[in-house]
């Protein structure tokens, strides 16, 4: 069985510390991003639904168009969303610069699942 854990990660090396016999994804600096901006926050969900994505589009907090996913700048961007919006509250956000990246998170899995089927069937109701 492949599986990684992340036991650290460097923002200005653009590094992460991990066990196990997979490759840690290109994402999680991104992840650390976000443990590092909300300490409530205990589980991280990214997923890709192409329709929620276009209508979460600017109605939820959006990452820059400009930033590409999987990079250095992709955290910050998240960093500064916790600084500037009301991402916090809304705990999810899409990713302008990955197509169908949608965010979610919470205080747990099913937190954050939560929040993924809650506005999901919002929109199904539209």
């Amino acid at each position: 069985m492949d599986y990684v854990r992340v036991v650290g990660y460097d923002f200005a090396r653009n590094w992460v510390s991990y066990e196990g016999t997979a490759i840690p994804s290109s994402e999680s600096l991104t992840h650390a991003a976000i443990y590092e901006s909300d300490v409530a926050i205990s589980a991280v969900i990214h997923c890709h639904d192409s329709m929620l994505w276009r209508t979460l589009h600017d109605r939820v907090p959006t990452t820059s168009k400009a930033i590409a996913y999987g990079t250095l700048e992709m955290a910050y961007e998240i960093m500064r969303l916790f600084e500037v919006s009301d991402v916090r509250s809304k705990k999810i956000f899409v990713m302008a610069g990955h197509q169908d990246g949608i965010v979610a998170f919470g205080k747990s899995l099913e937190d954050a699942f939560d929040v993924l089927t809650r506005v999901k069937g919002i929109i199904s109701l539209h």
